[in-house]
Order: C-alpha cells, then structure tokens, then sequence
C-alpha cells in the first residue's frame, strides 16, 4: 500500500485533490474518506445518519458504482476529527483495523479514541466518528 505523496490519482506533495476518474479506473479494493468538503472539523460526532449520507454521496459519483469497494461496501467513512491534529494516530489505528481486522484481533481503536478523548481533550466521548462503526470493549487502554 503506497500512502506516500502522488500515490492518489492526481495528488502530489501540495495537491490532495484526487481525480474522481483516475480512482474508478484503479478499481481500488478499499476506500478510506476523511471529513466532508467544506466541513469543518468538529469535537461533535457527525453520527451514523451524516456518515451514511456522506458514503451515499461518495458512491453516487460517476461511473463509482463499478468500483470493487463500492460494490463489496469495503468503504470507511471518517470524522477529521479522528484523523486531524494529534488524533492522526487514532486514525491510522481506525485504517489499520478497517484493512487488516485478521490481522489486529488485539486492536480497539474506539477504545483507544475514547481514552483520547476523555484523557488528553478533557472532553466526554461521542460514538459516531466512523462508518462502520468499531465498537468499544469497555478494556482500558
């Protein structure tokens, strides 16, 4: 998995717009989407109803339907709160869970968010930063 600048059709080390066209003929496996356009990152959850809206969205785009993800719902959906700031590590641990859950039976990164959240922001944990959604086990982290 190239994560490196330009690995994301029509991306470079500034541009992050991707070429909506580019992906669908890459037919990627997996698709990871963080905040909405002209969204600002917010503490507040966007909720399950926001995050299946925005997946709708992202699956309506032109010629997306024919895209392996798409089709095999292999599609996660992220609040930029998760994955800004310092958070980028709690949003990398959400990927890595989405992408290799055989992998990582051990890792529960809502419960690592939640920890975050309450110990370091000062601020009381909301559900609702990712479709699907990870669900906590209540294990200290």
């Amino acid at each position: 998995m190239r994560l490196s600048a330009g690995a994301l059709p029509g991306s470079d080390a500034v541009n992050t717009h991707i070429d909506i066209e580019a992906v669908v003929e890459r037919n990627p496996d997996a698709i990871i989407k963080v905040g909405e356009d002209g969204a600002a990152p917010q503490w507040q959850a966007p909720g399950a109803a926001e995050l299946a809206a925005r997946k709708q969205r992202l699956a309506a785009r032109p010629g997306w339907d024919h895209i392996k993800a798409v089709q095999d719902d292999h599609v996660l959906i992220m609040s930029q709160y998760v994955q800004g700031g310092a958070a980028k590590i709690i949003g990398t641990l959400y990927i890595a869970k989405f992408l290799y859950p055989e992998q990582l039976p051990d890792l529960h990164p809502e419960d690592v968010f939640r920890y975050w959240v309450e110990h370091y922001q000062h601020k009381e944990y909301q559900p609702g930063h990712t479709l699907p959604a990870f669900p906590l086990t209540g294990a200290p982290q």
